[in-house]
């Protein structure tokens, strides 16, 4: 009995936090470069909608995929945007996998860090989700087939929206700053443990239990809300994605990335 109880705190204490996806990897997120701001820039609008540019939002389903999930929506957002392409079945055939990341990248049951998913699309890229299309068992490992689709979709770097020590008004004003010049971000944050479930309601706060990582897709100024993608299908909330205010999102937020494609 004791050497169970030693080898379960072992295991507690050997393995970084994770939550729906999202190991944490504090070290590797400080020492990635801050965004840089434009002086010269004018002011942002007052509200932007990047879901036009969205694929379907899919369904991670029971694995800790969200890392991976997360960003392949927002290089396939990126790239529609690039393209002017709003059409929903044009987008679907841009859409990025999230085997190829998750697969090489993850754990499969545990999860996976931001760094090794940023680093793997650097080097490789990654392919279309027609070429690759996500399962539940974490297979296939990517042949050299989908790694010569995805090598032209390597992207040039990424950068962190805002550091560890950000207080909210700060997180929010660097978000706001990013989505503002289009740029998806992609959010690590604390949700309820039920988050899939049920949104909660409350405005400024909420349980925060686990990690999760989604896509910021837009913002209006007048509700001070952001609108965040999720990956738990499109019958889930709004079509796939929900309104979350300011304040809340700016107090749970944990990381911030943006991916730099051109």
């Amino acid at each position: 009995m004791r050497l169970f109880c030693l080898f379960t705190l072992l295991l507690f204490f050997t393995f970084p936090a994770v939550g729906q996806g999202v190991i944490l990897d504090d070290e590797a997120y400080e020492q990635t470069p801050l965004v840089e701001k434009d002086p010269d820039r004018g002011r942002i609008p007052a509200a932007v909608d990047l879901r036009p540019y969205c694929p379907r939002p899919g369904d991670q389903g029971g694995l800790p995929s969200c890392a991976a999930w997360s960003l392949a929506n927002a290089m396939t957002i990126q790239q529609a945007f690039a393209k002017e392409q709003t059409d929903p079945g044009e987008i679907e055939k841009m859409r990025f996998s999230v085997a190829y990341i998750y697969n090489q990248a993850g754990d499969c049951y545990r999860g996976a860090t931001f760094p090794a998913c940023l680093k793997l699309l650097e080097q490789k890229g990654d392919c279309p989700a027609a070429l690759l299309p996500y399962s539940q068992d974490c297979a296939p490992i990517p042949e050299n087939r989908h790694h010569a689709r995805a090598r032209a979709n390597r992207i040039k770097g990424y950068r962190k929206v805002f550091s560890l020590s950000a207080g909210m008004d700060e997180k929010i004003d660097n978000i706001l700053d990013e989505v503002g010049d289009y740029r998806p971000v992609v959010i690590v944050c604390k949700v309820p443990n039920n988050f899939r479930n049920n949104i909660p309601e409350v405005r400024g706060a909420w349980p925060a239990e686990e990690l999760h990582a989604m896509v910021v897709a837009g913002y209006n100024e007048y509700t001070q809300t952001f609108t965040l993608m999720n990956s738990y299908g499109p019958n889930w909330g709004a079509r796939g994605f929900f309104e979350i205010d300011w304040e809340t999102l700016g107090k749970v937020a944990r990381y911030g990335y943006v991916l730099v494609t051109e």
